[in-house]
């Protein structure tokens, strides 16, 4: 994969390299569509970031040994991403929630880095966003329940947090949806798991919680990519 061939593609030259090195892991199909998306985006936009964001995960996913194709369409909805089996139907739907802190604080942060180089707030002074997280995920089942049911295939949510949010996987996500009886695992036995991945240092740390009550199972590595 030649970086001239593509050229800039995001303002950020780290990120410009890992696009290129993830565009070798999905297909000539996909890598179309990625550029043609992001030539429709300014190089230093939270847009290009949100598109990165999809690539890295199916990046990720193929890297593992499965095969992902790129907004394919079903029927009326167009998933994130899709899983196909050898014959070339649909394993899976894998769909991405990037979250962000809320609105209120985000401008706080804004305002402070436009004075001072530190900036000092407490996560959860506007919303709790645990719970926010939480209703956004219900939200995305709710989206494509009926579909998974009726073509009888697994549904996983990958969820991106940016660092100041906070939420972390094991003492803050997992136990919401495993260790009561009302929680999202027991609720909804469309939904076969929950990912979730962070950057760190250029990095990205996935982890992976597979619903045990759901009607479709699929196993997904946690690790690190690249």
């Amino acid at each position: 994969m030649n970086q001239i061939e593509y050229c800039q593609i995001a303002g950020n030259q780290s990120v410009n390299a890992l696009i290129y090195r993830c565009f070798e892991l999905i297909s000539d199909e996909d890598r179309q569509k990625f550029l043609r998306k992001f030539r429709r985006q300014p190089l230093d936009s939270e847009q290009i970031m949100h598109t990165f964001r999809e690539l890295i995960l199916g990046a990720y996913l193929n890297s593992h040994g499965f095969t992902g194709k790129y907004e394919y369409k079903i029927g009326a909805k167009t998933p994130d991403w899709c899983l196909l089996n050898r014959d070339n139907t649909i394993k899976s739907i894998i769909e991405l929630l990037n979250f962000h802190i809320d609105e209120a604080t985000n401008q706080y942060i804004m305002e402070q880095r436009k004075t001072t180089q530190v900036v000092v707030y407490w996560q959860d002074a506007n919303k709790n966003n645990l719970e926010r997280l939480l209703s956004r995920i219900q939200q995305k089942i709710d989206q494509y329940a009926a579909l998974v049911s009726k073509l009888k295939i697994s549904y996983v949510i990958a969820i991106f947090t940016h660092f100041e949010v906070g939420i972390d996987f094991d003492e803050d996500l997992l136990p919401r949806l495993i260790n009561e009886e009302d929680r999202l695992f027991t609720k909804y036995s469309e939904l076969s798991g929950v990912m979730l991945f962070k950057e760190n240092g250029g990095k990205y740390y996935f982890r992976y919680a597979q619903n045990p009550n759901a009607i479709r199972q699929i196993r997904i590595p946690e690790s690190i990519f690249p």
